[in-house]
C-alpha cells in the first residue's frame, strides 16, 4: 500500500503523440463536473456516471506552457513513443503537481 498526501486542484491532462524528437503536445484538457466546479477525486466513477465535462484547460498561457514543456521533457527522459498522457493538479497559476504519467505499453 501507498500512502501519499493529497494534492488539491483540477486535474489537467497533456496528450502527447510521435517518437523522440518528433513528438507533439496536443493542448491541455480540463475535467470537470457538469456544474462547473472541479473533481476533488476524479475516478472511473465520477467520470461517467456523475456528469464529466472535458475542456480545454482554460487556465493562463504561463500555466499552459509549464505543463506542456514538462510532459514532453517526461515524454522524451522515459524514451516513450507513439503516445501517452501526463496528469497535473493545478492551482491557480503558481503550483503544479505532475501526479501520474501513462505511456503506450500495449501495442507493438
Amino acid at each position: 500500500m501507498i500512502c501519499e498526501e493529497y494534492i488539491y486542484g483540477n486535474k489537467v491532462s497533456v496528450p502527447l503523440i510521435g517518437t523522440g524528437k518528433n513528438v507533439i503536445a496536443l493542448g491541455s484538457i480540463e475535467f470537470r463536473q457538469d456544474n462547473g466546479k472541479f473533481f476533488p477525486i476524479y475516478s472511473t466513477e465520477t467520470k461517467y456516471y456523475t456528469g464529466c465535462e472535458t475542456l480545454f484547460f482554460d487556465g493562463s498561457e504561463r500555466a499552459k506552457k509549464i505543463m506542456i514543456d514538462s510532459a514532453l521533457k517526461i515524454y522524451e527522459a522515459l524514451g516513450c513513443r507513439d503516445f501517452g498522457r501526463a496528469n497535473y493538479r493545478v492551482r491557480g497559476d503558481e503550483a503544479f503537481f505532475s501526479i501520474t504519467y501513462t505511456k503506450r505499453t500495449w501495442f507493438i
